[in-house]
């Protein structure tokens, strides 16, 4: 009798889940479609044999555990996927990706700006792979990886802190989290930049530009990059050479932080009152 073999792992050992077959192996999931395949073959097909119809699984697997936010499940796969096909650009930014965000719940900020590293060089590597013949799957690819970027902001993560006796929080290494989230989207920008250069085509151009916006002025808000006030400005020129109908806005301005003689003047005041009042209540 036809026995089922994981084509990733090579276990034979499979549970039911809905309308999936998982290996108890690897946790590896496939269709009743390609279950029945594997028994078809008569269960030939090894560990170490992965072929197109195994990488097409993995994929799936990835990007349901992206989906899902299941990011150690989601470097596994992509993983596998990149082992037999290193240019596959999706499955090379997601291992990479996924492998940043679960350094956010731990507080080991070594092992998180070495993961970032990673990650900021990989995002470099789309820019070499850019190629007309397949301009519609990269700018795809493109778009969600810019917004998986651009979300870090809005992730929670583990800091650091101290605090005086006081309760008082006197350091914290959380704006070094806040560099490496820029670090990654400069890096992007860089990316979507080069694509607006690279691709001729106008639809193409403008997808690209539109990112090229939308991350600068996500830098602009919640990374404190007011240095990038004018490079929003430029893109927006960009913009409006290929669509005139686009107008550029007036340049960003961050708001005026409060003097610090305000502050102090603020501080004698509420001093002042509690002072003042204070004595009646006793």
């Amino acid at each position: 009798m036809s026995r089922m073999t994981c084509m990733l792992c090579g276990s034979t050992e499979f549970v039911k889940d809905g309308e999936f077959m998982v290996c108890q192996g690897c946790q590896s999931k496939y269709t009743m479609t390609e279950a029945r395949q594997l028994m078809n073959d008569g269960g030939n097909t090894g560990a170490n044999t992965m072929g197109q119809p195994s990488v097409q699984t993995s994929l799936e697997n990835a990007r349901r555990a992206r989906a899902k936010e299941d990011w150690e499940e989601t470097e596994k796969y992509y993983n596998m996927v990149e082992q037999y096909e290193p240019k596959n650009i999706e499955a090379v930014f997601y291992s990479a990706y996924a492998k940043a965000r679960q350094t956010l719940t731990d507080g080991d900020l070594y092992k998180r700006q070495e993961a970032f590293k990673v990650f900021k060089n990989t995002i470099s590597i789309i820019r070499d792979n850019f190629n007309s013949e397949n301009e519609a799957e990269l700018r795809k690819i493109i778009a969600n990886a810019a917004e998986d970027t651009i979300n870090l902001y809005g992730v929670s993560y583990v800091y650091n802190k101290k605090v005086n006796g006081y309760g008082i929080t006197v350091s914290s290494d959380q704006n070094s989290t806040i560099t490496l989230f820029n670090d990654a989207n400069i890096a992007m920008l860089d990316v979507a930049e080069g694509a607006f250069n690279f691709f001729s085509d106008k639809d193409a151009k403008i997808t690209y530009i539109k990112l090229c916006v939308n991350i600068a002025e996500t830098m602009f808000t919640h990374g404190n990059l007011t240095n990038t006030a004018d490079v929003i400005t430029s893109l927006h020129e960009k913009w409006h050479s290929i669509d005139p109908s686009h107008a550029v806005p007036p340049p960003l301005k961050k708001p005026l932080p409060v003097p610090p003689f305000l502050l102090v003047i603020l501080g004698l005041v509420i001093l002042i009152l509690i002072i003042a009042f204070v004595p009646v209540f006793l």
